[in-house]
């Protein structure tokens, strides 16, 4: 669908990207999902279904290359996860020591705070 949209109806294809990428994240194929926005060059949905996903990494990777003007935004939405995980020595090891040892602490883990 998103082939013929772009071949023969491009007026249209930011709508069918759109509805195949949401049908995709209905079935949690979230990096085919996008995929499809950054062929359309929609960083921020992109960006959005990856952090949705789980995919930080990709995330990350497509801030670095395309869009760092959203760098803050999945930064922060990723330390979020982290924290929302009590995820401390990921938070620590991702440079973000103020916040793993928060999580530490909020688990009673005195060794490693300390």
């Amino acid at each position: 669908a998103v082939k013929i949209a772009m071949n023969h109806a491009t007026e249209r294809t930011s709508d069918v990207v759109a509805a195949v990428a949401s049908r995709l994240v209905e079935i949690r194929r979230f990096a085919q999902a996008a995929e499809l926005f950054e062929g359309i060059d929609s960083y921020r949905q992109a960006l959005e279904v990856y952090m949705s996903g789980g995919l930080w990494e990709q995330a990350r990777a497509l801030y670095k290359a395309q869009a760092p003007q959203f760098a803050e935004l999945v930064e922060s939405r990723y330390v979020a996860h982290l924290q929302g995980e009590q995820a401390g020595d990921e938070l620590v090891m991702a440079g973000k020591a103020s916040e793993g040892l928060d999580v530490y602490a909020q688990r009673g883990d005195w060794v490693k705070a300390l």
